[in-house]
Order: structure tokens, then C-alpha cells, then sequence
């Protein structure tokens, strides 16, 4: 009975590490390009300008993951 608990305790804690895993890799995409992924979902061009060290960059993201600076 206890062996079976054990091996029933490591597969529900692999999953969850798993899940953990999913939602990671999800969060870490959307903060490195939000502009990418909203592009994507909405199907349209999506224009954005950051500040990089002074400087402004505008790009313009499409729905195919692609980007082009302007």
C-alpha cells in the first residue's frame, strides 16, 4: 500500500512540474515579445516603439512572426 502511494505522490508531482514547466515557457514568451504574440492573435500588423538606450525603435510585428524595423 505505501509503494503504491509513493509511485501514485511522484506521477501527480511530475505533472504538476510539468504544468509549472508550461506556464513558465508561456510567460517567458509573452514578456519578451508581447508585440509578436498580440500580432499573432489578432491576425493584423501590430506597430511598436521601444527605448532602447535612447534610442527609439519602432518595428512592426505580422501575423506570420515576422518583423520589419521602420
Amino acid at each position: 500500500m505505501d509503494k503504491r502511494f509513493i509511485i501514485i505522490a511522484i506521477i501527480l508531482i511530475l505533472m504538476w512540474l510539468g504544468l509549472m514547466g508550461f506556464y513558465y515557457l508561456k510567460a517567458d514568451e509573452v514578456t519578451n515579445s508581447p508585440c509578436e504574440v498580440c500580432a499573432k492573435k489578432l491576425g493584423e500588423n501590430v506597430m511598436c516603439s521601444t527605448d532602447s538606450g535612447g534610442m527609439i525603435i519602432s518595428r512592426t510585428y505580422y501575423p506570420n512572426l515576422s518583423y520589419s524595423d521602420a
